[in-house]
């Protein structure tokens, strides 16, 4: 019998730990300190193990994305293609 695997952007609700790590593009010292200052999202617990739904980590995502919009007007931003 195979497990199913919580591989999150590929369906899943939730991402494993490195998974979550890779979303954001840091390592786990950095992914610590960004969830212990509420800069990312909190983990949920699963049995013994910290998982994030995708919803949130999209979410967290997005408000970067239109934080960083607000800031740098578009005329302003290199867009490579």
């Amino acid at each position: 019998m195979t497990k199913k695997r919580d591989e999150g952007l590929s369906g899943g609700p939730v991402m494993r730990e490195e998974a979550a790590r890779a979303y954001a593009q840091v390592g786990p010292t950095k992914f610590n300190e960004m969830i212990e200052a509420g800069e990312f999202p909190e983990p949920i617990k699963v049995g013994s193990r910290r998982k994030w739904l995708v919803t949130e980590l999209d979410a967290w995502l997005a408000d970067r994305i239109a934080k960083r919009d607000a800031e740098v007007p578009a005329a302003k931003r290199k867009v490579k293609a």
